[in-house]
């Protein structure tokens, strides 16, 4: 997605004059940003980690998962 764009179009809706506005659109285009970073991380690990622990081995959902 091209966040530039996307930031453009947005402010071209708000007030600039408005700080908070402008506040507001910065954050939305930073956590779309997060959530693209990490898709790639889903994407290259996949969906489920493996944790191995001494003799113990479990897979759990990647961590990535939880914070989208």
């Amino acid at each position: 997605m091209k966040f530039d764009e996307l930031k453009n179009q947005l402010l071209a809706r708000v007030d600039t004059e408005d700080l908070l506005e402008v506040k507001k659109v910065n954050d939305l285009i930073r956590l779309h940003e997060l959530d693209a970073e990490c898709d790639k991380v889903i994407d290259r690990d996949g969906v489920s980690i493996t944790i191995e622990n001494g003799s113990q081995k479990f897979i759990k959902s990647h961590p990535s998962m939880d914070e989208r």
